[in-house]
């Protein structure tokens, strides 16, 4: 619990100013307040069932200095359209905001937050990270505002705003330069202190009597102390927030060995008889840095990577006025349906569509590929491509908000913040070792006592380093962080890193067609006119109701003519239905326009209503071309378990899945029927994995066990997805089947060293053979092994 000073304000410790009185029963004493603020804060806590609080706090709160009425204001701001959009994300029901809380100080703060927030109505769920000091929270769209939830966290006495991703890289910059200083100034003094020890042990400076020595010792203590309670403060922080929030962490037996250490050390000094271990000691902090801060960068460099992905956006575009003037606006105020202007060499602020005849754009920063991409007109251009040929028109089609780009950057979060199975069983794992060994070692203690009074707290010392379990817990997390940066460099983007789990044990996988396997740019090859309107008007209808529909298909009927319409019915997997002239079409399958068996080359019919029928009105055939390595990916797949899934016809379906050597395929099937084909499988007990693109893929990506939308995927698509291509090269898919088994492999490899490295250990440490610095030695050895294992993920190029 942390004490507050006297005449101090019991909620934020600051001096409480003379004659105020603001004073509150907690915790079954009277405690006073510096103001009004922090006495409605505290009793708002107690109020709230969550008085323990108070218990297990390790740092004073934030003062709640800020006047309600103007708070409130202030958060209201950010109801504003053009302010929310730019912070939440949201589905139909629930909306999601990453917010940076200013006075989260400790895991007693995180726990407050959660409990407070989670009970609220309208709250779905509540993540903080204390050491990000951040909060990510998911409400209901239609009970809360986010002005509304942030004054949930003013309301027990935290100010939080939405983050942006600089802060995030200054908080990185800031423990960076932190870490640099601790591991710098334990390096420096190590070096000095290891000198004298040298000095001391192999008598370099000659006979030394009783009075140098116990001068080399106290000096040895004066140096050694910045490195122990400055350097090595990483270790006792961590033990004592793991102690307030009532668990043992990993860094608790080394907080131990390190102040035991340090302390008999002193005493010795100060006695001026018995041993003493400053050098053991600094350079057991010091190796124990070195090892924290290549798990911090790589952990963070991925991180870091994801979460500023967007700063490569330019802060502003060229909006096209209606005298064709291009001014310069914030790239963030635009909006879909502006025209904006790109030049030679400018980056795409956002996503939008060509309106020049052609262009040629650099999109390494979304694939990885340095090859420029040609587009022709109506092609989508993603925020982040760079222009690289002539100025062209663009038209936006999506805010900066809901680019593709930042829906990568959420992604990757998203993956982030979540911990995988495998690495929450390692949590718990290393929680009951660090037990384990406190138990061990305090039974060591007893026994050396009685037996070696003299060897009895180094042996201990020993036993507390050797075994402590850093190994074990940086088994799951190196690992995977390396495997998640590998599988970005090959263009996938992963939302929940459980799938690499999950991704071992699939046994089928599912393909959708058009525009899947396929380019998704069908060309008309033939068609038939049944009726007596003339070819130019029946091209016109059927682009004209085309125009609505978000499927590939839809890309192959253009006409230079385009009519109104009305009463526009999208039906996905079947067709659109419309009403042009006062006439009700269809154009879709033989089905959806009610058409007998003839024409069975065809692929899509044009039908008008005729009283109770559709009478034909054309027909089309289309065909389409595989994706670019889909032919050689699936010569290479031939012993996985494959499935075709498609709404096309018979004779397309099958020709397809004959050419690609697929195990099984289903043909004409609806949305609602690939649903239920999937969830049949999913019933006898099959893990599947299911690969799409459109509007009509969406339920069954959101119901596969893992779910994949290809490069060019729809919003819906991508949004109901696990992981998406960035590249159009199926080989990811093979890529991610390997990635995923080399890493449970690795984990595998990380868990049986940290374990048996900490079995074989014990008995040396234990029966006194192994030395203090041989422990230190050993355990920073046992770390740096497992961190090098796990980058051995990302060695071997994926293609």
């Amino acid at each position: 619990m942390y004490q507050t000073a006297q005449g101090h304000c019991f909620h934020c410790d600051e001096n409480i100013p003379q004659g105020e009185v603001y004073n509150a029963n907690i915790l079954k004493s009277e405690r006073h307040f510096c103001c009004p603020g922090c006495k409605e804060v505290a009793c708002s806590v107690v109020e709230a069932g969550l008085e323990d609080y108070y218990k297990f706090r390790t740092e004073p709160a934030a003062k709640a200095d800020a006047v309600p009425t103007e708070l409130l204001q202030q958060n209201q701001i950010y109801d504003l359209p053009e302010l929310s959009d730019e912070y939440i994300s949201s589905n139909k029901e629930l909306a999601e905001a990453q917010l940076t809380v200013e006075g989260l100080n400790c895991p007693a703060c995180a726990w407050l937050i959660e409990k407070r927030l989670n009970s609220q109505t309208g709250v779905r769920q509540v993540g903080v990270d204390v050491s990000a000091r951040r909060a990510t929270v998911r409400w209901f769209k239609n009970q809360l505002s986010l002005s509304q939830v942030l004054n949930l966290f003013a309301e027990i006495g935290y100010r939080a705003r939405p983050f942006q991703p600089d802060q995030h890289e200054a908080i990185f910059q800031a423990e960076n330069k932190t870490f640099l200083k601790k591991l710098g100034l334990a390096g420096l003094l190590t070096m000095q202190v290891m000198m004298l020890a040298f000095a001391l042990y192999f008598g370099v400076f000659g006979n030394l009597d009783d009075e140098t020595r116990n001068f080399l010792h106290w000096v040895s203590l004066v140096l050694s102390t910045p490195v122990v309670f400055y350097s090595g403060s990483v270790f006792f922080i961590s033990a004592l927030n793991g102690l307030s929030a009532r668990t043992l962490n990993m860094d608790l037996p080394v907080s131990i060995a390190i102040f035991i250490t340090w302390c008999s050390s002193a005493w010795s000094t100060w006695q001026e008889y018995g041993e003493v271990y400053f050098e053991s000691i600094c350079m057991f902090i010091f190796l124990l840095l070195i090892g924290r801060y290549f798990e911090h960068r790589g952990r963070q460099k991925a991180v870091i990577t994801g979460n500023n992905i967007t700063k490569q956006l330019p802060q502003f575009a060229r909006l096209i006025h209606d005298d064709n003037a291009a001014l310069e606006v914030p790239a963030k105020s635009l909006k879909a349906g502006q025209q904006i202007l790109i030049k030679t060499g400018d980056t795409v602020p956002v996503d939008c569509v060509l309106l020049s005849e052609a262009a040629e754009l650099d999109e390494a920063l979304l694939t990885g590929e340095s090859s420029p991409v040609v587009k022709s007109k109506n092609d989508a251009l993603y925020g982040g491509s760079i222009n690289i040929s002539n100025p062209i028109n663009a038209l936006v089609s999506a805010t900066l908000t809901n680019s593709t780009i930042n829906q990568i950057s959420r992604a990757q979060e998203l993956a982030f913040s979540e911990k995988p199975r495998f690495a929450i069983a390692a949590d718990r794992l290393a929680g009951i070792f660090v037990t384990v060994v406190l138990i061990i070692s305090a039974l060591t203690f007893s026994y050396w006592y009685h037996t070696s009074p003299q060897d009895a707290l180094w042996i201990t010392v020993s036993v507390l380093v050797a075994t402590c379990p850093c190994a074990l817990g940086l088994a799951t997390p190196t690992a995977f962080t390396a495997a998640m940066s590998k599988l970005n460099e090959v263009g996938l983007v992963i939302k929940r890193t459980d799938l690499l789990e999950t991704i071992t044990k699939v046994d089928v996988f599912a393909f959708d067609k058009t525009g899947t396997l396929t380019q998704g740019t069908p060309g008309i090859v033939s068609w038939k006119n049944h009726s007596s309107l003339a070819d130019e008007q029946v091209l016109s209808i059927a682009a004209s109701l085309e125009e609505h529909s978000e499927h590939p298909i839809a890309k192959a009927f253009t006409s230079d003519e385009k009519l109104p319409c009305t009463g526009i019915e999208v039906h996905p997997g079947a067709g659109i239905e419309g009403q042009i002239d006062g006439e009700i079409y269809r154009i879709g399958n033989r089905a959806f326009t009610t058409q007998p068996t003839q024409h069975p080359d065809a692929d899509v019919y044009l039908a008008r209503q005729s009283g109770e029928h559709y009478e034909l009105i054309a027909s089309f055939s289309l065909e389409d071309s595989l994706r670019e390595a889909v032919q050689s990916f699936f010569n290479e797949f031939q012993n996985k378990n494959t499935l075709l899934l498609s709404g096309d016809n018979q004779r397309k379906v099958s020709e397809l899945a004959t050419k690609l050597k697929l195990g099984s395929f289903q043909h004409s099937v609806k949305p609602e029927q690939k649903l239920a084909c999937l969830q049949n499988l999913q019933h006898n007990g099959n893990i599947v994995l299911m690969v799409g693109d459109g509007v009509n893929d969406a339920p069954v990506l959101a119901g596969a066990n893992i779910s994949v939308a290809v490069n060019g995927a729809s919003d819906f698509a991508q949004n109901a997805a696990d992981i998406i291509m960035l590249k159009d090269n199926f080989f990811a898919i093979s890529a991610l089947l390997s990635v995923a088994q080399k890493t449970q492999r690795i984990i595998k490899q990380n868990f049986a060293w940290a374990l048996g490295y900490n079995l074989l250990v014990l008995p040396f440490a234990v029966s006194g053979l192994l030395p203090p610095w041989g422990a230190v030695i050993g355990m920073s050895l046992s770390s740096l092994i497992v961190t090098f294992n796990s980058l051995r993920i990302s060695k071997k190029k994926e293609t």
